[in-house]
């Protein structure tokens, strides 16, 4: 019983590094953002994973895409990219995508267009 008690718990010690890298690669979230400047909007997002990476990042106006962006990679996809935009406004910047064939969760950000022109 004593043997059988320090084999599980080798196997556990030598398996639970390789677990918790896996994890926290799964657990990191991509990074987005949305600054306007001269009524320019500055869209960008970083994506990393493990696997082939596909993403769509899309600027919306209310209920309509007002610019769409695709990339793809392996382990790291990054997306700069500005476009025209009315002052007043406000946007939203959505990412979405698949890692390794798996999709993620939506992530967004919302913002209004400060700017005016000079």
């Amino acid at each position: 019983m004593k043997k059988k008690l320090i084999a599980i718990l080798l196997i556990a010690t030598l398996l639970l590094p390789a677990w918790c890298e896996q994890k926290s690669r799964a657990a990191s979230a991509p990074e987005l953002n949305l600054y306007f400047l001269n009524n320019e909007a500055h869209c960008s997002a970083s994506v990393r994973g493990s696997g082939r990476i596909v993403v769509q990042m899309e600027l919306w106006h209310g209920n309509t895409v007002v610019f769409s962006w695709n990339s793809s990679g392996n382990k790291t996809v990054c997306l700069n990219e500005t476009c025209d935009v009315i002052p007043g406004y406000t946007y939203t910047l959505k990412l979405n995508g698949t890692i390794g064939g798996v999709a993620f969760q939506e992530y967004s950000v919302t913002r209004t267009n400060y700017e005016m022109n000079k």
